[in-house]
Formats: C-alpha cells, structure tokens, sequence
C-alpha cells in the first residue's frame, strides 16, 4: 500500500512525498472501493484501507496496495485485518469495512519497488505492510477528503462486493466446472484399475 501526501510547488505541479519506512500510529479515514480488474490470475474486486498518522504534527497520508476484497483465512484481507482486530474478527458474523473509519492502529509501513510513471519519472512509493492494535487513541486532522467525495469520482461499474461483471461471472462459472470435472474424474475408477 501506498503512503503519499501531495505536495504543491511554484510550478503548480503535484509531487507525492512517500512515508518514510516505519512503524506509526494512525487512524483508518477511508475505505475505496476499487471496483473489478481484470488480473493475470482471473477477475477480482479490489479495496484499499487509508490511514492518516502524523511526522512532526502534519498529517500524512499512508494506503495498502490493492487488496483482494475476500475474507477468508487465506486472504491477504483477513491476514492484515486479523492482526488489527483480532478475536472481534473472528468472532464477527459480517464485516462492514466502512466500521473501520475512525479506528486508531499501529501501521507499519515498508518502501515499495520505484517504478517509471507515465512521463518516465522515477516514482517512490510506500505501503503499509501490517496492521496491529494501537494503545493510543489516534484523531483524524480532518483535512482527508474520501475517495467517494473527491471532485469527478465516479464508482466502479461493479463494486468489489458484488458478483462482478458477466465475464468474472462466466469465468468464476467455467473454474467451478472444472474443478467439478476434475473431482469426478478423480472419483472413476475403471474395473482394471481397482484393487481387488
């Protein structure tokens, strides 16, 4: 996930200041929403959690990279949150991960890899690695203005909570047939094969 905070200079350009690699105290302010991508591994519904912490009395801003919006124990989701929440998530029968906003954690932030922007810049970026439990009691500035409130957003077609487009739909359709084949296939033994 990336932590970044805009940066206005003379020439009226943006430049995005990553958080430095470390562990702070911070408060989730938003959850977006990313909607379906097409990946390499099939079709997924994206989210991403945002954190506001502060260096030196100024808000900073500090994001996860994508994250697949599954909980399941295997989920990088899950893995993040679990260590968050705990037994509540456990315990929990639904999640709305809109009840995150306003809730203090420990967020450890690690660099990312550089990478070359369209204009073939150098561009720096941070995430936020893991989440813990934190003992202080961490208020938004009020200065983060959510995604969904932003100038020209517009939502995702479909939400990365819903079933998603009718090609995730075919394509989550095809892999459970398959899988179903492949068990059934699995189960036939031939009258030569069997061991008595």
């Amino acid at each position: 996930m990336q932590l970044s905070v805009n940066i206005k200079n003379n020439n009226t350009e943006r430049k995005y200041e990553p958080l430095a690699s470390d562990i702070y105290q911070g408060v989730c302010v938003d959850v977006e929403d990313m909607g379906w991508k097409e990946t390499s591994y099939g079709w997924k519904g994206f989210i991403k959690i945002y954190f506001e912490t502060y260096v030196d009395g100024k808000p900073m801003l500090a994001k996860t990279k994508r994250l697949n919006a599954v909980i399941s124990q295997r989920s990088t989701l899950y893995k993040l949150l679990k260590k968050w929440l705990g037994e509540e998530l456990d315990t929990a029968k639904s999640l709305d991960l809109t009840s995150l906003i306003g809730k203090s954690a420990t967020i450890n932030v690690e660099d990312g890899e550089p990478f070359k922007n369209n204009e073939g810049d150098d561009v720096e970026w941070s995430f936020i690695e893991k989440l813990k439990p934190c003992k202080e009691d961490v208020k938004p500035s009020g200065t983060y203005t959510p995604v969904t409130e932003r100038d020209g957003y517009e939502p995702p077609s479909y939400s990365a909570f819903s079933s998603g487009p009718p090609e995730a739909q075919e394509e989550r359709e095809a892999k459970l047939a398959e899988a179903k084949a492949k068990r059934e296939s699995a189960n036939e033994v031939s009258e030569d094969e069997a061991p008595f």
